[in-house]
């Protein structure tokens, strides 16, 4: 975690088409800054190509955007971005990314979630 970060209280999982980074930056602009959640966002992407999904969503908001790394511990406030030729899981507050095989050279199942049961079980929330 960052040197201030708090530990999510929740996840939040948002998907879009590879159309959808313009509607990707504009949510992350209305986000705010206090935001409880860890915020997992995926797109349809060329698991051959790189990706600047982190960067363009973290020039467009108030909230920090950063390629998702696998083992990373999701933090408050912290956008995590897909990245190529991976799924992008949440479990245990910690990022998963997955190798598991994908059609037609797109990544079509990028997201999968699997909520923590002590997060449920602590009344927390996890929004996909």
């Amino acid at each position: 975690m960052g040197l201030l970060a708090a530990p999510a209280s929740g996840v939040v999982g948002i998907g879009a088409s590879a159309g959808g980074v313009e509607a990707l930056t504009e949510l992350a602009a209305g986000m705010p800054t206090d935001l409880p959640f860890a915020v997992l966002v995926v797109i349809h992407m060329n698991r051959h190509a790189p990706s600047l999904l982190a960067q363009i969503i973290d020039r467009n908001g108030p909230l920090p955007a950063v390629a998702a790394v696998d083992g990373a511990v999701l933090e408050a406030g912290r956008i995590y971005a897909a990245v190529p030729d991976h799924d992008l899981l949440a479990s245990d507050h910690r990022v998963v990314l997955s190798d598991n095989p994908c059609e037609s050279g797109l990544r079509l199942r990028s997201m999968r979630y699997s909520v923590p049961s002590h997060w449920t079980t602590a009344h927390t929330r996890s929004v996909c």
